[in-house]
């Protein structure tokens, strides 16, 4: 007589909470895989000027939530407002006034 050892249970299926919170991640990776993301940063390197920016391009995350985007939006407008703006002279003469 052979003993047959007990089979495991079967495992159960995912829940219906288990799906909507794995089916957000999945749809966030295709959509990056779609993008070519790790491409799309490794082209954004190409224009930094330095090494330690070409090193933060490559890592760039897509931000998760809208606001946090409108957030990096404005900061991105207010930068470039301030680089396009005209400068004044940093280098002010003053006159030399005549003392008694």
């Amino acid at each position: 007589m052979v003993l047959k050892s007990p089979s495991p249970p079967p495992k159960p299926a995912p829940s219906a909470l288990y799906l909507c919170l794995l089916s957000p991640v999945l749809i966030a990776i295709e959509t990056l895989t779609l993008l070519e993301w790790p491409r799309l940063c490794q082209q954004l390197a190409t224009f930094t000027a330095t090494k330690l920016g070409a090193i933060a391009a490559r890592q760039l995350q897509p931000a998760a939530a809208l606001a946090q985007s409108l957030t990096l939006l404005a900061e991105t407008q207010e930068a470039t407002h301030l680089e396009t703006r005209p400068r004044a002279s940093t280098l002010r003469v003053l006159p030399i006034s005549a003392t008694p």
